[in-house]
């Protein structure tokens, strides 16, 4: 499941900016990055050559599109969860994962 939303997550954070910038080569530029970084991490071609993305890259364009174009990053995986049709957490999914982990006092520590 991991290695689907990681690629569809790449798919569309490349089609949000070829909307808005038309080419990675313009992307690459208003990124302030090389276009090969662009492509190698974005591109189907290129991915194969950079397996893992770095969680800094993604949110450096992330951050870039939330700031020129109004797309944030939830956006970004909400999309990316719909294409690679992954099911997204409810409301009561997690609040039931923050209400299961132990709380200092639970533990016997003080909170001080």
């Amino acid at each position: 499941m991991g290695n689907e939303l990681a690629d569809a997550i790449r798919t569309q954070l490349r089609l949000a900016l070829l909307g808005h910038y038309g080419t990675l080569e313009i992307a690459a530029e208003a990124l302030g990055m090389p276009y090969k970084t662009l492509y190698r991490h974005l591109t189907t071609t290129g991915k194969d050559r950079t397996a893992r993305v770095s969680l800094d890259f993604v949110l450096d364009v992330a951050n870039h599109l939330q700031a020129v174009a109004g797309i944030d990053f939830a956006e970004i995986h909400r999309r990316a969860q719909i294409r690679a049709d992954v099911p997204a957490l409810d409301d009561d999914q997690e609040n039931y994962d923050l209400a299961a982990r132990p709380r200092a006092t639970d533990r016997g520590e003080d909170m001080e």
